[in-house]
């Protein structure tokens, strides 16, 4: 799902399009289970296009990104997908804890510049409340089945 403010600037939606895991925060957010090998792994063959100034060269470049994010418990990245953009990424854990998806805000750098921390506060406190709420919907199918 993809929400598109009402101004001038906006982002273009992303619903149904492809973007490389390797250079953006939400791919990076979804790959935080990941240790280096199974990144070897999974990215064998896949060549790293820069697409932007700090888009991540190769696995080892990306693992260190995902080392650092999953420390912190978010992803941001800076023109790594594209010029001027800054995004922010947490992943969004099961009742198990397994990682089924992330949450991202993305913006330009103009707009985010000097709270980058807020914003990863809100990233993380909003992906941390999505999976809560799957949780209790699991929950709640788990003992409607019981029944």
């Amino acid at each position: 799902m993809s929400e598109s403010p009402g101004r001038a600037v906006e982002a273009v939606g992303w619903v149904g399009r492809v973007t490389p895991a390797y250079c953006t925060s939400a791919g990076q957010a979804n790959l935080f289970d990941h240790d280096r090998e199974a990144l070897e792994l999974l990215f064998a063959g896949v060549e790293f296009t820069r697409r932007a100034r700090n888009t991540p060269t190769g696995v080892a470049a990306l693992h260190e990104r995902i080392t650092a994010g999953r420390e912190r418990g978010v992803v941001l990245s800076a023109d790594e997908f594209e010029g001027g953009l800054v995004a922010a990424a947490a992943p969004v854990r099961d009742a198990g804890g397994a990682i089924v998806g992330a949450l991202n805000v993305s913006a330009p750098a103009f707009r985010v510049e000097g709270h980058e921390d807020e914003l990863c506060a809100a990233v993380v406190a909003a992906a941390a409340d999505l999976g809560a709420a799957l949780a209790a919907v699991d929950g709640a199918s788990a003992e409607v089945d019981a029944a």
